[in-house]
């Protein structure tokens, strides 16, 4: 829903009792995942101040891995957005703590999110093609059919459809 029911302090509880805990990396992640939540339910200002949170959560913990997460998070909302100049910077810095720390799951969601602003399709390709990688590398099921499916989208833009079409069906069985 994009009424602003992830604002409400009842759906916050998870980030209250991490507070409440007073675990610093309990309350780093629950404001990474609220970033998360609230960038897919399209709250998007919202979404880039609670993971501007987390990146200073995470990094005040020397934690990289999670701070190139929250920066993924600032990325996707960013780019919902349309500010492609912030959403790529906070991207690359994503993907450079990915690699730092040996985050494949963070390694496929940044280079994922830097195809979306991409205006060269053969670039595109070749991040989607490393994304699908590193998922596979992780073992993120999910987000191999995430990336095949995009892969498709970007062969039916190019006019190649048959190959589009193997690509959907391929993600429709990762999927399932």
């Amino acid at each position: 829903r994009s009424d602003g029911a992830l604002r409400r302090p009842d759906v916050c509880r998870p980030l209250a009792a991490a507070r409440r805990s007073k675990r610093p990396d309990l309350e780093a992640l629950s404001l990474y995942r609220l970033a998360e939540a609230q960038f897919r339910q399209r709250t998007n200002e919202e979404a880039a101040k609670t993971a501007t949170q987390a990146i200073r959560a995470y990094r005040k913990l020397r934690n990289p891995l999670g701070e190139g997460r929250a920066w993924w998070a600032l990325s996707a909302a960013r780019s919902s957005q349309g500010r492609a100049y912030e959403a790529n910077r906070a991207a690359s810095q994503a993907l450079t703590l990915a690699r730092r720390s040996g985050d494949l799951f963070g390694l496929g969601n940044a280079t994922n999110i830097l195809t979306f602003n991409e205006p060269d399709i053969a670039v595109a390709l070749r991040l989607l093609r490393r994304s699908l990688a590193a998922f596979e590398a992780a073992g993120y099921v999910e987000r191999q059919g995430i990336i095949t499916h995009n892969l498709g989208n970007a062969y039916s833009d190019l006019g190649l459809h048959r190959r589009a079409r193997r690509l959907f069906l391929q993600a429709s069985a990762t999927y399932r």
